[in-house]
């Protein structure tokens, strides 16, 4: 579902509102390692459970939506 809300938005009117950077993949990744059991964002619901595949995953989506080929 991530990936097809992020390549949806990349077609409106926020494409490109978000900054994609080399370290991105590897902050994700980092984050990860620490096997995190809850992630909790600024705007929307927590999720309780194992978080590191699920950064992991996100890592990947976020690189292939917004990294443009580089």
């Amino acid at each position: 579902p991530t990936r097809q809300a992020m390549q949806k938005m990349q077609q409106g009117p926020l494409a490109g509102y978000m900054v994609y950077m080399r370290q991105t993949e590897g902050v994700l990744r980092s984050l990860a390692d620490l096997k995190p059991e809850t992630l909790a964002v600024m705007h929307g619901s927590s999720y309780i459970g194992q978080s590191d595949k699920l950064l992991t995953d996100l890592a990947g989506v976020i690189k292939e939506s917004f990294n443009n080929g580089q």
